[in-house]
């Protein structure tokens, strides 16, 4: 099962994951608030897989939302940042870095734009995996 969440400044590229997973017969849930999110914490086990998107990184939603997950995080929990000193990498197996964080802070490039470029990325990594396969 897959679960992807974005909270706030982050909820664009969650949902718009959540949406090309399905253009390719993927199913996932998608939190893109708090109190979403907090209710989906009951039904996440070890053997999912959970996306987060935080731009800040920081923990503070993520304790408001997913905090029950914190000692049983997913085997296969990614967190997606664009802050290099992000707080939530210590919760996660693998973060992924994206650029821009001291750029973002010089100009007025929406911060959610560069997410958005890797889930269009990681949308062809996807394709490609599932024609491989043959699913598609």
């Amino acid at each position: 099962r897959i679960f992807l969440v974005g909270i706030y400044q982050s909820s664009l590229p969650a949902s718009y994951l959540q949406k090309g997973l399905q253009d390719l017969g993927l199913t996932s849930r998608l939190a893109g608030d708090i109190n979403n999110a907090s209710h989906m914490a009951n039904v996440i086990n070890k053997d999912d897989l959970l996306i987060y998107f935080s731009i800040s990184g920081n923990l503070s939603n993520f304790h408001k939302s997913l905090g029950e997950l914190e000692d049983s995080m997913p085997d296969n929990a990614f967190l997606i940042t664009l802050n290099p000193k992000a707080e939530l990498s210590q919760l996660f197996k693998t973060t992924i870095l994206l650029p821009g964080h001291s750029i973002l802070k010089k100009t007025v490039i929406d911060s959610q734009s560069l997410s958005m470029i890797f889930v269009e990325m990681l949308f062809e990594q996807v394709h490609e995996g599932l024609m491989e396969a043959g699913k598609l």
